[in-house]
């Protein structure tokens, strides 16, 4: 008989959770920016968030920090753009 535990270490599971999180507080600040942004900006940060969660399920069994990396990526890019939008574009709330 094996006593071999194929299953995943619990460290993987919990930056799993941890990316989930960060991802569903993006979430939360993506749908809100739509109060600070127009709408074809609040466009690309909604596909750019819908895309990263897909990456992260899709990755969340090979790469230990796969979830916690698209969180991160999508925090950036949200901080760059609405930036980026309020210093070129004049957005403001």
């Amino acid at each position: 008989m094996n006593d071999v535990d194929h299953g995943l270490p619990p460290r993987h599971i919990l930056y799993a959770l941890v990316g989930a999180g960060l991802l569903g507080v993006m979430g939360v600040f993506v749908f809100a920016s739509g109060l600070v942004v127009p709408f074809w900006a609040t466009a690309v940060l909604v596909l750019v968030w819908l895309v990263a969660v897909v990456m992260s399920v899709r990755s969340w069994k090979a790469r230990m920090f796969g979830p916690v990396m698209w969180g991160v990526v999508v925090a950036l890019f949200w901080v760059a753009f609405v930036a980026g939008g309020e210093a070129i574009f004049g957005w403001s709330a």
